[in-house]
Parts: C-alpha cells; sequence; structure tokens
C-alpha cells in the first residue's frame, strides 16, 4: 500500500482548518495493519506531550509512535512523505502551546510568587 499526499509545505500562520483536520485524520487512518496508529484527536494530545518534554525531542525519536503505539516502522513500500503534515501539526502546536520565556520573566515571576502576589 503507497500513502500519498501533496508535497510538503511550510507551515502556514494558521491551525489546521476542519478539512484539513479530517485529511490528516484519514492520512493516519490509512496506517497499514497491523500498525497502530493515532487518530487525529490523540495526535494533538500526544503532541502537547512531546512538546512541553524537559528537552527537545527530535522526530525521529516521537514520529514513529505516531503511526504505531509501540514504535514500529512503517514497511518499506509505505509512501511516508505525508508525515511532513504531522511535523506540519506539531509546529502548529508549538506556536499556541510553547511560547519562549526570558530568564528574567522567570526571575520576575518566582520573585511574585515568594511574595505571595502571583
Amino acid at each position: 500500500m503507497t500513502l500519498t499526499t501533496r508535497p510538503p509545505t511550510p507551515a502556514p500562520a494558521r491551525d489546521l482548518t476542519d478539512a484539513e483536520f479530517a485529511e490528516l485524520d484519514d492520512l493516519l487512518a490509512a496506517t497499514p495493519d497491523p500498525l497502530e496508529p493515532c487518530d487525529a484527536v490523540m495526535l494533538d494530545g500526544y503532541l502537547c506531550g512531546v512538546l512541553v518534554q524537559p528537552v527537545l525531542l527530535e522526530p525521529a525519536t516521537w514520529l514513529p509512535h505516531v503511526f504505531d503505539f509501540e514504535g514500529q516502522p512503517l514497511p518499506d513500500d509505505v509512501d511516508a512523505a505525508w508525515a511532513a503534515e504531522v511535523e506540519r501539526r506539531s509546529q502548529q502546536i508549538k506556536k499556541r502551546v510553547v511560547r519562549p520565556v526570558s530568564w528574567t520573566e522567570v526571575k520576575s515571576q518566582a520573585r511574585k510568587r515568594v511574595r505571595g502576589r502571583g
């Protein structure tokens, strides 16, 4: 079985439309048996967990678990180029969930909490 999609595109500034989210769900559902992939809703939760880790995880570490709970690799005859859509979703969630915080802001918030104002 070969899974294909349009060529990967840079992550847009907007979130996925309902149609794009449904397409991502369909792509995940097309993962061949016996692999057990996430669906699109589970993917969002999984990506949130990946993104808030105390260390940066490379896609090669977390991506196999999107397509199979046990992390088994996709068969060689599967065109996994559409995995770029999963990475695109990861970047979109990252923009909403993880924001850079300066060390100055961290210290300021800590001082406020110690003083009982935060």
